[in-house]
């Protein structure tokens, strides 16, 4: 598990905007239910065989609960305000998911997007090496999915800041589902996700 994602233009972003580390969870609109990471910054935890991520993975599958379903990897900063739904009157009606599966089959490397015909090949993903101040390197793979998802990226510490910013979000409250092939008349979207800056420890 990559310990902490640091992108200097992150503390400009604080400085600004006056608010500190970003929190996300993933939301699924249709059925309100929400499951939270084990690490909650963005960067914390959007990499590939990241239990947390994997668990989300399983509930879209081809016969998974959330399969087809509406959803948001949602900040407490993010513009749809979701995490209020959290803490209000509507709290009552959301259900947080516990004890689920946390790897998923190889197998299943395709991120499809319903709504617009798109899907994403996590393999198409490149392994960085992380290197920390205590001389540790680790080998890091960026999970596109959460990023695809993500509502309120760029809005406070531990967010995701690189290549391709563009595709951030693009795809959040759209019916998603994993998939092992690929289905008829749908159009890949190429994405290079590469963060800029470093990665420190905790």
């Amino acid at each position: 598990m990559a310990r902490y994602y640091h992108s200097p233009s992150i503390f400009v972003d604080n400085l600004v905007k006056g608010r500190m580390g970003q929190y996300f969870k993933a939301f699924n609109l249709d059925k309100e239910e929400v499951v939270k990471p084990d690490w909650l910054k963005l960067m914390e935890h959007s990499y590939i065989n990241n239990e947390s991520v994997s668990s989300v993975e399983m509930l879209l599958v081809e016969g998974g609960r959330w399969h087809k379903d509406r959803i948001v990897w949602g900040g407490d900063y993010g513009e749809m305000d979701l995490w209020s739904v959290l803490y209000e009157d509507k709290a009552k009606n959301w259900v947080e998911l516990k004890g689920l599966i946390e790897v998923i089959p190889d197998k299943y490397r395709y991120v499809v997007n319903y709504d617009t015909k798109e899907y994403v090949d996590k393999q198409d993903t490149t392994p960085e090496f992380a290197k920390y101040t205590d001389g540790y390197t680790e080998e890091i793979t960026i999970h596109p999915m959460p990023l695809l998802l993500a509502d309120g990226n760029g809005s406070g510490g531990g967010d995701y800041h690189g290549s391709d910013m563009n595709l951030v979000g693009s795809w959040k409250g759209n019916r998603i589902g994993i998939l092992d092939k690929v289905p008829e008349n749908f159009t890949k979207l190429n994405y290079k996700f590469k963060r800029a800056g470093s990665y420190v420890d905790h």
